[in-house]
């Protein structure tokens, strides 16, 4: 059933997860150019000028902005059609931490095969798609967690090389096991998610002239944005994982209420 209605989540000042406020306004209506898209991705209305073949009904993934609400006006630009296969909670993963990921190792930096590579939080989202992609590439995948619990998880996804590093603790064994693996040269590129506390770790692991250091070894520092990489997204979703290329996993799924406690998983 359509609503008259949309439930958001608003943002009026800086703060911790008590400023995400929820509140009920019109629901919007698309451009002539737009459709919109209910929930996780089924399409309700679609603007008079859509030209892309997109339907009511259709199954979509996303991705856009000011999306923490019932129901979302999309540019076309931005839609890819789900394949039955995709459910709208892989479709989302997809678009965000898949998407995320294809950049970076397409983008940011171009994984060669053999080629060594560190990626901190590799039990996260992010981090797990990541090893994947890097491991299909032929790629040497060397992975950083802050707890047991999280080293069983990213071995369980196949990756060999894991190091626990518990939180205000120091890197020497993570700077070790890396000298150790690559013959004292370090990694080809670090894939850092997590930036304050494992900044300075990273500049110690790349090898020069390579990815993630600065001046002392002749590297470069990224600071990656998806949006900038990724100008047509639709051609980028479609092409990336629908054919089961790479596997998704969802952990947590929160009810809409329940965003507070979403950001708080993130943090953590």
């Amino acid at each position: 059933m359509v609503s008259s209605t949309s439930r958001l989540i608003r943002v009026q000042e800086n703060g911790p997860v008590s400023v995400l406020k929820q509140t009920t306004i019109l629901r919007p209506t698309p451009s002539p150019t737009q459709v919109l898209v209910k929930g996780s991705g089924d399409i309700i209305e679609v603007g008079s000028e859509v030209k892309q073949g997109f339907k009511v009904s259709d199954r979509v993934a996303f991705i856009a902005s000011a999306t923490y609400a019932d129901y979302v006006v999309v540019d076309t630009a931005t839609l890819a059609k789900l394949p039955d296969h995709i459910t709208y909670h892989q479709g989302a993963a997809l678009t965000i931490q898949g998407l995320t990921s294809w950049a970076l190792v397409s983008k940011a930096y171009l994984i060669q095969k053999n080629d060594w590579i560190a990626i901190h939080a590799v039990a996260g989202g992010v981090g797990l798609i990541l090893s994947r992609i890097a491991r299909r590439l032929e790629a040497h995948v060397i992975g950083t967690v802050f707890s047991e619990e999280k080293t069983v998880i990213a071995r369980a996804n196949g990756i060999e090389h894991v190091a626990v590093i518990p939180r205000n603790s120091g890197y020497e064994l993570l700077e070790k096991k890396i000298a150790e693996l690559t013959a004292d040269q370090g990694v080809h590129a670090v894939f850092d998610s997590i930036d304050r506390i494992t900044f300075g770790i990273s500049f110690k692991i790349a090898r020069r002239f390579n990815i993630t250091c600065l001046a002392a070894k002749n590297l470069k520092v990224i600071w990656a944005s998806l949006n900038n990489y990724i100008k047509t997204p639709r051609r980028e979703v479609g092409g990336f994982g629908w054919e089961n290329k790479i596997k998704l996993e969802v952990s947590k799924i929160n009810d809409f209420e329940d965003v507070q406690q979403a950001h708080l998983d993130i943090e953590s």
